[in-house]
Protein backbone atom coordinates (compact mmCIF):
# COMPACT_ATOMS: atom_id res chain seq x y z
CA UNK A 1 0.00 0.00 0.00
CA UNK A 2 2.99 2.30 0.89
CA UNK A 3 3.69 2.46 -3.07
CA UNK A 4 0.22 3.30 -3.70
CA UNK A 5 -0.29 6.18 -1.72
CA UNK A 6 3.64 7.85 -2.98
CA UNK A 7 1.87 7.13 -6.44
CA UNK A 8 -1.34 8.78 -5.52
CA UNK A 9 -1.30 11.61 -3.29
CA UNK A 10 -3.94 13.87 -5.01
CA UNK A 11 -6.38 12.38 -7.52
CA UNK A 12 -8.49 14.78 -9.73
CA UNK A 13 -12.35 14.50 -9.96
CA UNK A 14 -12.70 17.25 -12.56
CA UNK A 15 -10.85 20.48 -12.87
CA UNK A 16 -12.00 22.04 -9.49
CA UNK A 17 -11.77 18.60 -7.51
CA UNK A 18 -9.80 16.35 -6.23
CA UNK A 19 -9.26 13.93 -3.41
CA UNK A 20 -6.20 13.47 -1.28
CA UNK A 21 -5.60 9.45 -0.20
CA UNK A 22 -4.77 10.15 3.64
CA UNK A 23 -4.47 6.41 4.34
CA UNK A 24 -5.93 2.89 3.03
CA UNK A 25 -7.11 -0.02 5.07
CA UNK A 26 -7.54 -3.60 4.42
CA UNK A 27 -11.72 -4.31 4.73
CA UNK A 28 -11.69 -7.16 6.46
CA UNK A 29 -14.59 -9.44 5.14
CA UNK A 30 -16.43 -12.45 6.41
CA UNK A 31 -16.38 -15.71 4.27
CA UNK A 32 -19.30 -17.11 3.46
CA UNK A 33 -19.42 -21.41 3.90
CA UNK A 34 -23.24 -21.59 5.17
CA UNK A 35 -25.94 -22.55 2.31
CA UNK A 36 -28.40 -19.94 3.87
CA UNK A 37 -27.34 -16.32 4.09
CA UNK A 38 -29.19 -12.79 4.87
CA UNK A 39 -27.67 -9.38 3.36
CA UNK A 40 -28.51 -6.22 3.73
CA UNK A 41 -28.31 -3.66 0.72
CA UNK A 42 -25.31 -1.29 1.20
CA UNK A 43 -26.55 0.38 -2.02
CA UNK A 44 -29.46 -0.19 -4.79
CA UNK A 45 -29.38 -3.40 -6.72
CA UNK A 46 -30.02 -3.01 -10.26
CA UNK A 47 -31.21 -6.21 -11.94
CA UNK A 48 -32.47 -5.80 -15.58
CA UNK A 49 -33.94 -8.42 -18.01
CA UNK A 50 -32.68 -9.11 -21.27
CA UNK A 51 -34.16 -6.16 -22.98
CA UNK A 52 -32.43 -3.93 -20.26
CA UNK A 53 -36.05 -3.15 -18.38
CA UNK A 54 -35.58 -2.80 -14.60
CA UNK A 55 -36.91 -6.19 -12.71
CA UNK A 56 -37.87 -5.77 -9.07
CA UNK A 57 -38.74 -8.53 -6.09
CA UNK A 58 -41.92 -8.31 -7.49
CA UNK A 59 -42.07 -9.10 -10.16
CA UNK A 60 -43.21 -12.57 -11.24
CA UNK A 61 -39.81 -13.43 -13.15
CA UNK A 62 -37.72 -11.93 -10.62
CA UNK A 63 -35.93 -15.06 -9.51
CA UNK A 64 -35.46 -16.42 -13.22
CA UNK A 65 -33.93 -13.11 -14.49
CA UNK A 66 -31.85 -12.52 -10.98
CA UNK A 67 -30.61 -16.11 -11.75
CA UNK A 68 -30.16 -15.41 -15.69
CA UNK A 69 -27.85 -12.33 -14.86
CA UNK A 70 -25.70 -13.61 -12.58
CA UNK A 71 -25.13 -16.91 -14.63
CA UNK A 72 -24.22 -14.30 -17.77
CA UNK A 73 -22.14 -12.36 -15.35
CA UNK A 74 -20.19 -15.38 -13.97
CA UNK A 75 -19.19 -17.13 -16.75
CA UNK A 76 -18.04 -13.47 -18.02
CA UNK A 77 -15.56 -13.80 -15.07
CA UNK A 78 -14.75 -17.19 -15.43
CA UNK A 79 -16.99 -18.91 -12.35
CA UNK A 80 -19.50 -21.24 -12.31
CA UNK A 81 -22.78 -20.30 -10.96
CA UNK A 82 -25.99 -22.78 -9.98
CA UNK A 83 -29.38 -21.05 -9.12
CA UNK A 84 -29.76 -19.15 -6.00
CA UNK A 85 -33.60 -18.85 -4.11
CA UNK A 86 -34.51 -15.41 -2.16
CA UNK A 87 -36.78 -14.15 0.15
CA UNK A 88 -37.30 -10.32 0.89
CA UNK A 89 -37.82 -9.93 4.90
CA UNK A 90 -38.50 -6.24 2.99
CA UNK A 91 -37.13 -4.08 -0.10
CA UNK A 92 -37.96 -0.74 -1.27
CA UNK A 93 -37.55 0.66 -4.85
CA UNK A 94 -34.80 3.03 -5.52
CA UNK A 95 -34.64 5.52 -8.51
CA UNK A 96 -31.40 6.86 -9.05
CA UNK A 97 -30.29 9.45 -11.13
CA UNK A 98 -26.95 8.58 -12.83
CA UNK A 99 -24.15 10.00 -15.05
CA UNK A 100 -21.38 9.19 -17.13
CA UNK A 101 -19.18 10.93 -19.68
CA UNK A 102 -20.29 8.10 -22.48
CA UNK A 103 -23.86 8.47 -21.57
CA UNK A 104 -24.08 12.25 -21.95
CA UNK A 105 -21.92 12.26 -25.31
CA UNK A 106 -23.86 9.57 -27.10
CA UNK A 107 -27.39 10.37 -25.61
CA UNK A 108 -27.19 14.20 -25.77
CA UNK A 109 -28.58 14.25 -21.90
CA UNK A 110 -26.75 15.13 -18.55
CA UNK A 111 -28.67 12.33 -16.52
CA UNK A 112 -29.60 8.49 -17.05
CA UNK A 113 -32.43 7.42 -14.80
CA UNK A 114 -32.16 3.70 -13.40
CA UNK A 115 -34.69 1.55 -11.18
CA UNK A 116 -32.97 -0.45 -8.55
CA UNK A 117 -34.04 -1.27 -4.97
CA UNK A 118 -32.91 -1.63 -0.99
CA UNK A 119 -33.64 -4.13 1.48
CA UNK A 120 -33.09 -6.96 3.30
CA UNK A 121 -32.84 -10.32 1.79
CA UNK A 122 -32.37 -14.56 2.57
CA UNK A 123 -30.50 -16.39 -0.52
CA UNK A 124 -30.20 -19.54 -0.32
CA UNK A 125 -27.36 -21.99 -3.08
CA UNK A 126 -23.90 -23.27 -3.24
CA UNK A 127 -21.81 -21.43 -0.37
CA UNK A 128 -19.37 -20.52 -3.32
CA UNK A 129 -22.39 -18.95 -5.40
CA UNK A 130 -22.76 -16.90 -2.26
CA UNK A 131 -19.23 -15.94 -1.39
CA UNK A 132 -19.07 -14.69 -4.79
CA UNK A 133 -21.85 -12.59 -5.09
CA UNK A 134 -21.43 -11.29 -1.33
CA UNK A 135 -17.57 -10.34 -2.90
CA UNK A 136 -18.07 -9.30 -6.66
CA UNK A 137 -21.74 -7.50 -5.49
CA UNK A 138 -25.35 -8.01 -6.85
CA UNK A 139 -26.87 -6.78 -9.81
CA UNK A 140 -25.20 -4.76 -12.62
CA UNK A 141 -23.35 -1.81 -12.44
CA UNK A 142 -20.86 -2.52 -9.13
CA UNK A 143 -18.09 -0.97 -10.76
CA UNK A 144 -19.76 1.93 -10.30
CA UNK A 145 -20.94 1.43 -6.74
CA UNK A 146 -24.24 -0.17 -7.07
CA UNK A 147 -25.10 -3.90 -5.94
CA UNK A 148 -23.43 -3.76 -2.86
CA UNK A 149 -24.75 -5.63 0.53
CA UNK A 150 -23.32 -6.79 3.64
CA UNK A 151 -23.91 -10.05 5.58
CA UNK A 152 -27.04 -9.09 7.72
Amino acid sequence: MAGFLSEVENFPLDRRVSLRVISVEKQKSESIKSPDVVFKTLSPVIIESKEDKPVLPYCKDFQEEFNRLHEGIFRELGFDYSPVELDFDYWKKAVIKHTLRGFRQSAGKNLMFMTGFLGRFRVRGEPEVLNLLYLKGIGVRTGEGFGFADIA
